[in-house]
């Protein structure tokens, strides 16, 4: 890690490491987000203001 990145980047609502998931087609890094639920990386979504804020890395 340290070739790429100095520290583990932190989730800026709970100061903790970021969260990792598997997913079927890969791995998504996420957020809690500001309602501070941990919805297992599930996309956020705005209609009903849940979820988390997340990067797909996969196909």
């Amino acid at each position: 890690m340290p070739r790429y990145l100095h520290a583990v980047p932190l989730d800026p609502f709970t100061g903790a490491a970021l969260k990792m998931a598997r997913t079927g087609d890969g791995l998504v890094s996420y957020s809690v987000g500001a309602d501070l639920a941990d919805d297992s990386g599930r996309p956020y979504d705005r209609d009903t203001d849940t979820g988390d804020l997340s990067l797909r890395l996969g196909q």
